[in-house]
């Protein structure tokens, strides 16, 4: 899962800027394409930080339990 959420990260990254590169863009074009790359940037790294974040606190619940061999 995470594999397709960096691939579709990068694709999304390489059109913004194939995008940003046209030398005729308006300037209110070039703000939204701005706005909408750090939008992509800042969901995929809401999104990858809250897998780990997941992935910690049940590690951390299974230590509670004391089910250590689990948390791994």
């Amino acid at each position: 899962m995470k594999l397709v959420a960096v691939t579709q990260l990068v694709s999304a990254t390489q059109s913004i800027v194939m995008q940003l590169n046209n030398p005729n863009l308006a300037d209110n074009e070039r703000k939204i394409l701005e706005d909408n790359l750090i939008v992509t940037w800042a969901a995929g790294l809401t999104n990858f930080s809250s897998q780990v974040l997941q992935l910690l606190l049940l590690k951390a619940a299974y230590r509670m339990e004391g089910k250590p061999s689990q948390a791994s």
